[in-house]
């Protein structure tokens, strides 16, 4: 557990059992019988909510970072390449870090909150179990007397109350003076107790046993498990009564046997039995025996799976939401960058937010503040530890994030080393196809053909969203094997798997417009690259962000000159866009600002395989002699075109 999980499954139980109180007040759940249906359906999901929290696929609940965390401003962001921040101010206030943790002494909240909820957890499985033994004790030591519709009725001198016990094989067991009651109170209680078994009430009571264990700390969970055991006495009642039973009689055999075993009862009733009159409960069960407008009807097979299908209804989307995420909308990212390093460090790592140092670190990088990176990411791989444990799926997806980093650093050997570390872990998934991708992409260049195939086999079974970046690779490799028929069926095989308009359709047109060029086939090469031009403009006019709206940029015209450029720094070539010979121009949006660097960079047209991120961060490397307006400086919009060519 972590502090983050804890705190969305806290107020996830609470809408879970909030939603259920207000079913059980519905017209529709007017028998007891139903509104037992209604709290053992809510029982059910509180059980699952935990697995299915983690299993899901996260959607994050709009404004919850405020109503639910307390965090540090952190930078957003997008999935776009066209996010950027502004990079002297940062870069100065992040070189002039000092480590301060030693100052901020800090209480481990969620191993104190994990420590409680286990003690709490652990005494109430305790009582469960030791009332578990005593039944079973009780079972044992008992005797026969007889069977009712194959049941087997039992008798014990240990017996407090009439009781039903067990899940796979039920027995009703009566107290030892049952033997003196009149024949009517035998074939009330014994019709109630048979009722109990009928409706499955011995294993529903232990799945609220473990509900309750589990969701202790809720208020609400003691309420609703009393409300349910109340509810299946009365439902019970009800099974009674509809036999044609006579009210004021039943209710006299109720309230007899409550007052003769007042005194008797034992701990044991309450955890693990089905009791038949437990005292506390008495007044208000009377009281429904002899209210003869109480609705005593059984719900139908209509009425459970409406039940059913609508507590799957609320459990799936409350388990996907996301609590804790971070605000989807970018903020100013050079407000939202902390002025100590380690600060933030300490502050995320306390508050258990490896998003946060991620996040940053991916800022860092972009900069070129590659040590700043470094630390962030290393600090976010041990929060995930802490988190979800070394050798998680947590910590093997942090993996995959440092062999990332390490990729876009040209460090080969390190990102290899994250990426297998990571793979030991991760089955599948979508890190597991990236990690999966990028080794296959080392292969082919350390010319190993056959294990890049085998990568890249592996990435296309590990996430169905990268089987078209998958055959792309294939292509690639069979291409350089010389099966040109097999490359071109996969290139197209891989066009084919992807959204026309994608940036995926972009770059694999173009792939294969090279490859049919190679190839002497003139026409189809055309047209293979004009659909990928569609495709590019198409994709990039949905991931582009909106040019600046500061009222203080200005446009190239009139009495505004234009920027000169003074100093430049070629880009990288990556590792993917190399061995797939992918080139072309990346068009980029600027904001060339007084002290003749590029901010608020954003990419206007994409390329693919990376190579639109190398171009923004060459760009942020160019220095300008800055526009002016009648001769004073001033920011002024630019575009830049960012030529990639292979020799």
């Amino acid at each position: 557990m972590t502090l983050a999980i804890l705190t969305g499954i806290a107020w996830k139980s609470f809408a879970v059992l909030g939603v259920a109180a207000l079913m059980a007040r519905l017209p529709g759940s007017r028998s007891a019988a139903a509104r037992h249906m209604v709290w053992t359906a809510a029982m059910a999901t509180l059980l699952l909510l935990p697995l299915l929290s983690v299993s899901l696929p996260k959607w994050d609940l709009p404004g919850s970072e405020t109503l639910f965390s307390m965090k540090t401003a952190a930078v957003g962001v997008a999935e776009r390449p066209a996010q950027s921040v502004s990079t002297a101010p940062v870069e100065e206030r992040l070189r002039a870090t000092q480590p301060n943790a030693a100052m901020m002494p800090r209480v481990d909240w969620t191993k104190w909150v994990w420590v409680l909820w286990a003690i709490g957890t652990a005494v109430l499985s305790c009582r469960v179990l030791l009332a578990w033994m005593s039944l079973r004790r009780m079972r044992r030591n008992a005797w026969p007397v007889g069977t009712l519709d194959g049941v087997p009725v039992l008798e014990s001198g240990d017996a407090a109350l009439p009781i039903t016990v067990g899940v796979l094989r039920p027995a009703i067991i009566m107290p030892a003076e049952a033997a003196d009651w009149s024949q009517e109170r035998r074939e009330l209680v014994l019709a109630h107790e048979l009722a109990h078994v009928r409706r499955g009430d011995v294993p529903i009571q232990g799945l609220a046993n473990i509900a309750l264990c589990l969701y202790w700390w809720n208020p609400l969970m003691w309420r609703a498990w009393r409300a349910l055991i109340s509810e299946r006495e009365r439902a019970a009642d009800d099974a009674v009564l509809r036999a044609g039973v006579n009210a004021s009689a039943y209710a006299g055999h109720l309230l007899e046997i409550a007052r003769a075993f007042r005194n008797a009862a034992s701990p044991a009733i309450a955890w693990s039995a089905v009791a038949m009159a437990q005292p506390s409960e008495m007044e208000g069960r009377l009281k429904s025996v002899l209210d003869k407008s109480i609705c005593r009807v059984t719900p139908g097979k209509r009425a459970i799976w409406a039940t059913v299908l609508a507590s799957a209804a609320l459990l799936a989307p409350l388990a996907s939401m996301e609590v804790l995420a971070q605000a989807q909308a970018p903020v100013d990212e050079t407000a939202a960058m902390p002025a100590d390093v380690e600060a933030t460090i300490v502050a995320a790592t306390g508050q258990r937010d490896y998003r946060m140092l991620e996040q940053i670190a991916e800022t860092a990088s972009s900069q070129g503040l590659y040590e700043v990176a470094q630390r962030l990411l290393t600090a976010g791989l041990r929060v995930r530890t802490e988190v979800g444990g070394a050798g998680g799926q947590l910590y093997a997806e942090g993996l995959v994030k440092q062999g990332d980093f390490e990729k876009w650093r040209s460090n080969r050997q390190a990102a290899e080393e994250k990426y297998k570390q990571a793979l030991e872990i991760l089955p599948s998934g979508r890190d597991a196809a990236r990690a999966l991708l990028a080794l296959g992409v080392f292969a082919i260049g350390d010319k190993e053909l056959g294990k890049a195939t085998d990568y890249f086999r592996r990435a296309e079974q590990a996430a169905p969203e990268y089987a078209s970046r998958a055959k792309l690779w294939m292509a690639i490799v069979r291409e350089r094997e010389n099966k040109i028929d097999e490359a071109d069926a996969l290139y197209q095989q891989a066009r084919s798997m992807v959204e026309p308009d994608s940036g995926d359709a972009a770059v694999a047109g173009l792939v294969y417009s090279k490859f049919l060029l190679r190839q002497n086939r003139k026409e189809d090469a055309t047209a293979a690259a004009q659909l990928a031009e569609a495709a590019r403009k198409s994709y990039a006019g949905r991931s582009r962000s909106a040019s600046s709206t500061r009222s203080d940029v200005h446009r190239i015209g009139g009495d505004v000159r234009a920027p000169k450029l003074v100093k430049k720094q070629e880009p990288e070539y990556t590792e993917e866009a190399r061995i797939a010979k992918l080139d072309g121009t990346a068009i980029l949006s600027v904001v060339i600002e007084t002290d003749g660097r590029a901010h608020d960079v954003q990419v206007i047209r994409p390329i693919g395989m990376g190579l639109e991120n190398k171009a923004v961060e060459a760009v942020r490397q160019w220095r300008f002699s800055p526009g002016t307006l009648n001769g004073q400086a001033v920011p002024v919009m630019a575009t830049i075109e960012v030529n990639f060519r292979l020799l």
